[in-house]
């Protein structure tokens, strides 16, 4: 009588699929950075590590570990202008101008620095 064939470990198959389902879980992350409009242009990447060590002297016997990690860009710098005004007291503040939204009424009218 024949003896069933045993299934090779694979990566699709290592500990139930594991491997796949890990690599499956930090791509989602990735793609979901890169939707982000928020994040930066920059690489994104999906590291999976299997690591594999024997665990008896006849070495017929092995460990393994399965990573899965992934690095996303973070959110992208926003720049902006900002204008250094003087209050009635004389003290400094600054004023953001958005060139993409109209002057406010009285804004027009600022008084110049003195110098000391």
């Amino acid at each position: 009588m024949e003896q069933p064939q045993e299934e090779k470990v694979s990566l699709v198959n290592i500990n139930g699929g594991a491997a796949v389902e890990m690599f499956d879980h930090e791509l989602e992350k990735v793609m979901a950075n890169i939707s982000d409009i928020n994040t930066g242009m920059g690489a994104r990447s999906v590291t999976l590590k299997v690591t594999i060590k024997p665990s008896d002297e006849g070495r017929t016997v092995v460990g393994y570990a399965i990573e899965a990690k992934s690095t996303t860009c973070g959110v992208a710098p926003v720049k902006g202008v900002a204008h250094v005004r003087l209050d009635s007291r004389g003290k400094s503040y600054a004023q953001e101008r958005n060139p993409n939204q109209p002057s406010l009424p009285g804004l027009g009218t600022v008084k110049a620095f003195r110098k000391e």
